[in-house]
Formats: C-alpha cells, structure tokens, sequence
C-alpha cells in the first residue's frame, strides 16, 4: 500500500510542477484540480532534497503531462514500452580511460554465448558487471557470435559511451527481477489487450505499471549502490537505525549526536566518557 501512495505521490508532484510551470506568468496560480492532494509541507521536503529520492524518469514524464493522460491507452502502451527499458536497467555508461576499455573488452571476451545480447562475464569490472547485456555497434547477436570479434570491434571503435542493459532479461547471471505481472508486460499484447484480458480499466492499468515502476527505481538505487561499494541495510535493522539517529539529532547542544548501531553519545569535545 505504501509503494502505491508513493508512486502516486511522486505523479501528482509532477502534475503539479507542470501546472505551475503553465502559470508563472500569472500573479497567483490557480488550484489544479484533481482527484488527490500532496500536503504542501510533504511536497516542499520532496523539493528540498533532504536525502535520496526516487524521481520519475524523464521517458516517464514526457508521455504523462496531466492526470487525464493516465486513461489513454495510446500513452499506457507507450508506458509499457518504456518500463521493458526501465525493468531491464538500460543505462549509459562511460569509458573514462584506456584501462577500462581494456577491462570492458576482456569481459566481454570471457562472456558467456547468448542469442538473446552481447552478454558480460566476470573478470572484477564494477562498472559493468557479469550477465550485464552491452550494445557495440556492427556486432552480431546471436548463437554463433565470436566474442572475440566484438570485443575487436569495441577496441577498434574507440567508444567512450556504451549502452548497458544491467540487468536483462535474459541474462544467464544478471537477469531482471520480475513479478508475474511485470512479465506479462513483455508479451506480445498491447497494454489494452492485457488490460481487458484481465476485466481492468484503464486507471487501474497505470496503478499497477505505476507501481512496477516505483518497484524497478527503488531496485534500480539499490543496485547502484551495491555496485559502488555502499551498504545496503536489511530492512529488519532501519528501525531502530533511524530511531537512535533522531534520538541523537536532538539530544541537545553538549554532543553532536548519538551513534546509531553501539547507540553511544558523540561528544563535540574530547572527553574521558565514551565515544564512538
């Protein structure tokens, strides 16, 4: 129920956005109306950027300019053709020096044949890891492919930005994670046929892509940052993490805060009490 509210969320501040957008030249902007309400005090911390946040992807937002778009069924196919790149983690990646050019082509040398993409194996490069699809230009896609071929075209092409599927769906050691909706999706019906095949209308087609699309960001940030060494934390921890963080945050002027995992108190001074 959450990801939902969320999801919706993060829409009608992009309605909203807009809307005002369309009035600025005006001395007061007009109430937009709509079916929900962002509180203006939710809305301003979203904008203020306090920590990390999911955005909507600009493919996502050029289709949707206004909640009427939702119900049309022309821009929920087009919806379900951008999620295939958002599902899969279609990315750009840049090659930023000769040493991981190198490292690129000596993974895709180790790759393993796929018919389905030119598919990465593993010899440590972070950049672009194991199962990961890439796309060279010129090179052939299927059974047969020399890997040795391709990795000789990406050297000879002198290519500094590649686009990467992180996790495609038919990697054999990186493939997308799908629920059995977000399969469906990659059929061969339209988005309408989907829809009416299954007795929903159209607004209940946009919830529940909205809500794969919240899905694939919020794995999409976690995966990044696995990628570039961060932590992840099990969700069995955050609770009492974040408890003893606000804790400290307003403990009091004497310390600078209180140590979310031993829970001790961080003092702004040396001193003989405990520290972390």
């Amino acid at each position: 129920m959450f990801n939902i509210l969320f999801s919706r969320t993060l829409f009608e501040l992009h309605y909203e956005n807009i809307h005002v957008d369309a009035h600025r030249h005006r001395s007061k902007v007009p109430a937009r109306k709509s079916v929900y309400k962002v509180l203006p005090g939710a809305a301003k911390d979203y904008s203020r950027k306090l920590s990390v946040r999911l955005a909507i992807p600009r493919s996502v937002k050029d289709i949707f300019q206004q909640a009427q778009h939702e119900a049309d069924w022309g821009r929920l196919e087009q919806f379900r053709l951008v999620l295939h790149d958002i599902c899969q983690g279609k990315t750009e990646v840049h090659i930023a020096n000769q040493e991981e050019s190198d490292a690129l082509a000596a993974a895709i040398r180790a790759g393993p044949r796929n018919s389905h993409g030119i598919e990465v194996g593993d010899v440590g490069f972070k950049k672009i890891p194991a199962g990961c699809f890439v796309e060279i230009p010129n090179a052939f896609k299927g059974r047969r492919t020399d890997l040795e071929t391709v990795a000789k075209n990406f050297e000879r092409s002198g290519m500094e930005v590649l686009t990467v599927f992180m996790r495609p769906l038919r990697s054999k050691k990186r493939p997308a994670m799908l629920d059995a909706f977000t399969k469906s999706l990659f059929g061969q019906a339209s988005g309408r046929m989907l829809a009416e095949s299954n007795g929903w209308e159209a607004d209940e087609m946009f919830d529940k892509m909205a809500l794969v699309l919240y899905d694939q960001l919020f794995l999409e940030l976690a995966d990044s940052w696995s990628r570039k060494g961060k932590a992840n934390l099990h969700s069995s921890d955050t609770n009492d993490l974040a408890r003893y963080f606000l804790i400290g945050m307003n403990i009091g002027q004497t310390v600078d805060g209180k140590c979310s995992n031993t829970r001790l108190l961080l003092y702004r001074s040396p001193s003989p009490r405990m520290q972390c």
